[in-house]
């Protein structure tokens, strides 16, 4: 896998750089705060040190102290080597590239600021959608000074992790983080549910409301159709089309009846969303079992 991209002025984008940005306010942060808690932890221990040795002048505590002071020297430079290792990436930015993305593989680029790597030092890009174990990998190309950057193809449909590292006489690499989804993924939705059960009967209508981003990377990612796939062990897969709501952008609607409520924990319920690049998302659908069944049982 491989990517692209430079920025679009779209919400996606925007998106992208504030996390960015935030990103890299908390990555300094963090380094303020471990520098600031070696330097109180240094003074106390040495406030600490200076008052047992003027109390307690026999060798025998002064090898103690000795053997003290190497450990809190020690912890110091631990504190030391994570501060300089948060401070190494300075910064990563990710962009899409409209004119090389297409349909299942979005080029997206990394664009990398570090603080400090020697010549001897390669940097590369690993990523994997999360969940997975293997690694994919791309090499970091400089660009001048500290700035590198590459391009990794990524689908539209997985969330991606990354991490940075960088390979020579040692190994150094980065936390891993997530790429922003709305960088180069498909629209995603929320939902809302209406449930009216017929009097004297299990019978009962659901009323389903998808309501589907807007932050679409591509304009070709705009919605076209939406779903309602019911599946049944022994029975033939039921669709149920929505109807877009023409006031209102994103909003589709749709009525489904179920005749007998008790069946309810029997069946698998998806919302398919089709773009207009011909790609089509799913994902599983609850129809608020618990309420369904609380409901069922009123008197």
């Amino acid at each position: 896998m491989n990517g692209l991209g430079k920025g679009d002025g779209d919400a996606g984008q925007g998106d992208s750089g504030k996390d960015a940005v935030m990103k890299n306010r908390w990555g300094w942060a963090a380094v303020f705060l471990l520098l600031l808690l070696s330097l109180v932890f240094q003074i106390f221990t040495w406030i600490y040190v200076r008052e047992i040795r003027e109390a307690s002048p026999a060798p025998s505590n002064r090898a103690l102290l000795e053997d003290l002071q190497t450990e809190l020297a020690e912890m110091n430079q631990t504190l030391n080597s994570l501060a300089r290792e948060q401070r190494w990436l300075q910064d990563c930015v990710f962009l899409l590239d409209k004119d090389n993305s297409r349909q299942e593989n979005m080029a997206v680029k990394a664009d990398v600021v570090f603080s400090r790597l020697s010549e001897a030092e390669t940097p590369f890009i690993l990523y994997r959608p999360k969940g997975e174990t293997e690694w994919a990998e791309e090499e970091l190309r400089l660009t001048q000074g500290l700035e590198y950057t590459t391009r990794i193809l990524l689908s539209p449909y997985y969330e991606y992790e990354y991490m940075m590292t960088a390979r020579g006489a040692m190994e150094i690499s980065s936390d891993t983080a997530l790429i922003p989804y709305n960088v180069y993924g498909l629209p995603r939705w929320s939902t809302d549910l209406k449930v009216a059960f017929a009097s004297g009967s299990n019978a009962v209508d659901f009323t389903i409301f998808v309501l589907v981003s807007q932050n679409a990377p591509l304009p070709e990612m705009r919605p076209v159709g939406v779903e309602l796939r019911v599946e049944s062990e022994g029975l033939e897969p039921e669709s149920v089309s929505f109807t877009e709501d023409r006031n209102a952008a994103g909003a589709w609607s749709t009525t489904w009846a179920l005749a007998d409520v008790s069946v309810v924990n029997d069946i698998s319920v998806f919302i398919d969303v089709t773009y207009e690049n011909g790609l089509t998302r799913s994902e599983p659908f609850e129809l608020l079992k618990d309420r369904v069944r609380y409901e069922s049982s009123r008197t």
